[in-house]
């Protein structure tokens, strides 16, 4: 840099706040040039970054949308890791979009005041120097911290990427790591390791996107493959030719990309042998050249069929997955032993009908029948089936989606209860399923008022898996649950999958969780990645709002707070988190010390 360049930079630091003293990278010189010469803006011009309206987020999200969820779960992975210390987690387009906008909602109002929010357009052209412009313009990773930004509203943060390549080296996206405050040059550095790690694991994602059909070669200096962030990959043709490469191969391999693609797989990695790609099955795995391992695999395997024991029947009290049913089933069981009929509510999916065969097996030790009425089926079977029961004693009633039972069944129903005080001495226990509450049915006309009083007992309501304090205990164990049913047991769940689950909001609850696991538990390999799991999942995943991940927490932060009577400490400690973050989230000041 000139004596010119270098003087105009040191006038901006004295009068924007910078000390002179503190100098600054050569590349962050370069850019405030840039943004000076070539830009044509200055550092306390009034600036605010362009925000796609909702319509132009979704069509960006459309373009990107193999970028997009290649990348989901390993943005929610780091996002999890650094959620406690107040960082945002972002993924940005080729053009400077945040696509994908992942923080702790304290946060939203001080990055709002300097622009960054989802939708911002973020370029050194428009908004001079800053981590995902800068690191777009040169292609590499790299920190703008504090006073390194150009413009002075941007001068309270750190801000750090990592570009995502894909065919041919070119920046497919920026992993962005954020903080709104002035990070140490070590901290710097230990985040631009975890965005760079991060991603390569995307890269790694969007290449299985990208060159499916293909048969891939992955390499690593590591014979586990356990870290994608560690390996790199290839694409071959049938005939064993090279038609695509991660960007990390060429480093590898210590070759440049042009002589990798067109080039034999059997010549890059073992020059001189005679080894052929065709000849080895899928699943190998070869040392080549340099310490260099290869695993091979084939579009489209599947692991051949293995004969597989006939699924035992399901027992009426299987236990729930979600720990919390247990607590519930206690309270049910006693009451329903005592002729109090029980009305079980809650959201689609949560187990209402499950939870009430549970409360039907536990509850009955001897002969005693379960009869289960769905409001839903045939009304002339449902109405004979009533009808049958009239005069008999010892059996259990359970009515399912009592919203959906039309008016001849509920007269039936109602000459079967019309003496309801002699349904406990006769041996007859009660349970009735709902979307809501009875007197909301009635209230909307969909039930008899005086059926309603007969069916009201004790209602208890289900909670949504959104607010269960061990959400990941909960995946897990309905994971292994499948994998078991389905003869998978060797199967094992990515650990950014895990943490996409957990993240994710489950409209659907418990009946969505498994549908999902099942899906994903079929198509699996040796491991279940996030290709595998159903598209309109990672679709939701990614458009779940933050308002919404919000009140998931806070539902989760009381839920842990009750599970543990109040105790703080506990809690903290049943969250995985700090008691002063604990303290933080939940807006209540510490006690003093001593």
């Amino acid at each position: 840099m000139g004596l010119r360049a270098t003087g105009e930079v040191q006038d901006l630091q004295r009068r924007f706040g910078t000390l002179p003293g503190a100098s600054l990278p050569a590349f962050v010189e370069d850019s405030w040039l840039r943004c000076l010469d070539s830009h044509h803006i200055l550092p306390d011009c009034r600036r605010r970054p362009t925000i796609l309206t909702q319509s132009e987020l979704h069509m960006a999200v459309d373009r990107e949308e193999d970028l997009i969820r290649a990348a989901l779960p390993e943005i929610d992975r780091l996002f999890h890791h650094l959620v406690q210390d107040d960082y945002l987690v972002s993924l940005a387009a080729p053009d400077g979009v945040k696509l994908v906008f992942r923080c702790a909602p304290a946060m939203l109002e001080d990055l709002g005041a300097a622009g960054v929010a989802p939708g911002s357009i973020w370029t050194e052209e428009t908004e001079g120097t800053n981590g995902i412009g800068t690191g777009l313009k040169l292609g590499r990773a790299l920190s703008i911290v504090g006073g390194q930004h150009f413009h002075v509203s941007l001068k309270a943060l750190t801000c750090t990427v990592a570009p995502i390549r894909g065919a041919e080296g070119r920046v497919e996206g920026m992993v962005n790591i954020s903080s709104h405050q002035i990070e140490t040059p070590r901290t710097a550095s230990l985040l631009r390791g975890l965005a760079e790690r991060s991603a390569q694991r995307i890269e790694a994602q969007l290449f299985r996107r990208r060159q499916r059909g293909q048969r891939l070669v992955t390499l690593s200096r590591q014979a586990d493959f356990a870290d994608p962030a560690t390996m790199a990959m290839l694409a071959l043709d049938d005939l064993g030719r090279v038609v695509a490469a991660t960007s990390t191969a060429a480093m590898l391999l210590g070759q440049a990309y042009p002589p990798l693609a067109g080039g034999w797989i059997d010549q890059i990695l073992a020059p001189g042998s005679l080894m052929r790609a065709d000849d080895l099955p899928p699943g190998a795995v070869t040392d080549g050249a340099g310490g260099i391992f290869a695993r091979w695999e084939v579009p489209g395997h599947a692991r051949p069929p293995t004969a597989r024991p006939p699924a035992p029947p399901r027992m009426i009290a299987a236990p729930s997955p979600d720990p919390r049913h247990s607590q519930i089933m206690a309270r049910a069981r006693r009451l329903i032993d005592a002729g109090q009929p029980l009305v079980i509510c809650g959201e689609s999916g949560v187990g209402k009908t499950h939870f009430a065969r549970a409360v039907s097996g536990a509850v009955q030790q001897d002969a005693r029948r379960v009869v289960l009425l769905n409001g839903a089926g045939d009304p002339g079977q449902n109405i004979a089936t009533v009808q049958s029961l009239t005069g008999a004693q010892d059996f259990t009633l359970i009515l399912d989606q009592v919203e959906e039972l039309p008016g001849p069944v509920q007269q039936a129903l109602l000459a079967l209860l019309e003496d309801d005080a002699a349904l406990a001495p006769q041996g007859i226990a009660l349970m009735t399923v709902a979307a809501q509450p009875l007197l909301q049915l009635v209230a909307a006309g969909t039930l008899r008022a005086d059926l309603a009083h007969r069916l009201a007992g004790t209602t208890l309501e289900l909670p949504p898996l959104r607010s269960a304090p061990a959400l990941g205990q909960i995946i897990a164990a309905v994971f292994h649950r499948e994998a078991e049913a389905l003869s998978r047991d060797d199967l094992e769940l990515a650990p950014d999958v895990l943490t996409l689950l957990v993240n994710h909001h489950w409209p659907g609850n418990l009946r969505e969780l498994t549908k999902a696991l099942r899906h994903a538990v079929v198509l699996a390999e040796t491991q279940v990645t996030a290709c595998d799991l159903p598209d309109d999942l990672l679709a939701q995943s990614h458009g779940h709002d933050l308002r919404a991940r919000s009140q998931q927490e806070s539902a989760r932060i009381e839920a842990a707070l009750r599970h543990n009577r109040g105790n703080v400490a506990e809690t903290a400690r049943y969250l995985g988190m700090s008691r002063a973050t604990l303290y933080r989230k939940i807006k209540v000041p510490r006690p003093p010390k001593g």
